[in-house]
């Protein structure tokens, strides 16, 4: 397969002012950047964006299931690579040293050309830029259409929305996976949450009370999404590489990954919780989207963690009549779901939950005869996941049209975005929340 010889434009190592420079992948028809992390499928969306290239992000970690798309780039694992395209350059984002060489050694045994990346540039030239510009590029290089965030017609284009304009404080503690907890029990009660068995504010905190943990636990990070490492059986639990996860999401600030407010000011703790479910691929998550305290669409989600990945169903929340769009996963179009009488049950609890919310998923469980609340999610998906067919994004939008405030000036929440180097973002709200 022929290659052309390396750019010279391509030194060994790159900075983020070398990938605003257009001669600096001339060479090449298409980069691969190496790494497991959201830098690095910033990175490429960026590189994909600016120099039209053929790009996928590369993980070694097998557990970052299976081939899939975010921000429009492919995330490929090592078994799942397709062949070599021509003209390669592999960019390597890798935090760790170990992690660096690893890649180094692959490139080197396959003769593929690599470049080293200074993370450290561009995570503060993408954190430093405006949320609405960082969010119409994320929506565009997703989505593949261009956002309309002032006067939003689209469900993704109001989640985003929402984002620029809709924080209040209390969002911070509906995010907080420790200190919602008692907000919820205050609305509806105790016996709807799941057991706390520890709250940590640090790693060394968790590994000092581990011992004294049932056999079969949560541990997750308050700050963040997807930081759950789950525990079956301590004898088979990997106590090193859950903890190696959860150490890089304590360090990091979810808020810069999809720019949702509510997420800035939480401080990263972490949190552990029984197991309530062993089978994660029985469990049914029930998402209620609700529009001024008022459930409207029942989002099913099931199969997490099956072999063929998580499915997805959408009813009417009233009626329970099944739709036939699928979002963010693929569509199971026979899916059980509680009876009706539980389904109504949530419904009561979403009215007490959402009812000073404008917009907002909450979720829940049926296990064993018993509902248990979930979390609140103010911003699903990010705004940046496709409806299939994309008629959905525009009736959906519809729907939740009364949600987005279009007068700020009678008291409705605003965001205000101010150009400072820090781009601090500051409150402006009547009522003092």
């Amino acid at each position: 397969m022929s290659r052309r010889p390396a750019s010279k434009s391509i030194p060994k190592n790159l900075a983020y002012t070398d990938l605003v420079r257009p001669d600096t992948f001339a060479a090449y028809g298409a980069v691969w950047c190496a790494g497991y992390s959201f830098v690095t499928l910033e990175l490429a969306a960026v590189i994909k964006t600016t120099h039209c290239l053929e790009v996928a992000m590369l993980s070694s970690d097998a557990a970052y299931a299976s081939p899939r798309t975010v921000y429009g780039v492919p995330c490929l694992t090592l078994d799942a690579l397709p062949s070599h395209p021509r003209d390669l350059l592999v960019l390597i984002t890798a935090q760790s040293e170990s992690e660096r060489n690893f890649w180094q050694s692959w490139c080197k045994e396959l003769h593929l050309p690599c470049a080293l990346f200074d993370q450290s540039s561009f995570d503060k030239t993408v954190n430093a830029l405006p949320p609405e510009i960082y969010l119409s590029c994320a929506f565009y290089a997703n989505l593949q259409y261009a956002p309309d965030l002032e006067h939003p017609r689209t469900f993704n284009e109001k989640v985003n929305y929402l984002k620029l304009h809709g924080y209040r404080k209390i969002h911070t503690t509906l995010t907080d996976k420790a200190a919602v907890k008692e907000h919820v029990a205050d609305l509806i009660g105790e016996e709807y949450l799941i057991p706390t068995l520890g709250v940590y504010k640090d790693l060394t905190d968790f590994k000092k009370a581990y011992s004294s943990l049932p056999d079969a636990f949560v541990v997750k990070c308050t700050h963040d999404s997807g930081s759950a490492r789950i525990c079956n059986s301590k004898a088979a639990f990997n106590l090193s590489a859950a903890c190696k996860v959860l150490q890089f999401c304590l360090k990091r600030n979810y808020y810069f990954i999809g720019r949702e407010p509510a997420y800035r000011n939480i401080t990263p703790r972490l949190i552990a919780e029984p197991l309530i479910c062993s089978d994660t691929t029985a469990l049914v998550d029930y998402k209620f989207h609700c529009v001024n305290g008022e459930a409207l669409m029942l989002e099913a989600i099931s199969r997490r963690g099956s072999a063929d990945g998580a499915r997805g169903t959408f009813f009417d929340a009233k009626t329970l009549l099944r739709y036939g769009f699928s979002y963010t996963y693929p569509l199971h179009e026979r899916l059980e779901i509680a009876p009706p009488e539980v389904i109504a049950h949530m419904r009561e609890l979403c009215r007490v939950l959402a009812a000073d919310l404008p917009f907002v998923r909450l979720d829940f469980y049926y296990i064993g005869d018993r509902i248990y609340f979930g979390e609140y999610t103010l911003y699903p998906a990010s705004g940046v996941h496709p409806f299939k067919p994309t008629v959905w994004d525009f009736i959906l939008g519809d729907l939740i049209s009364p949600a987005v405030p279009h007068n700020p000036e009678a008291g409705e929440t605003r965001l205000r975005l101010y150009d400072d180097p820090s781009l601090q973002v500051k409150l402006n709200r009547t009522d003092g929340k």
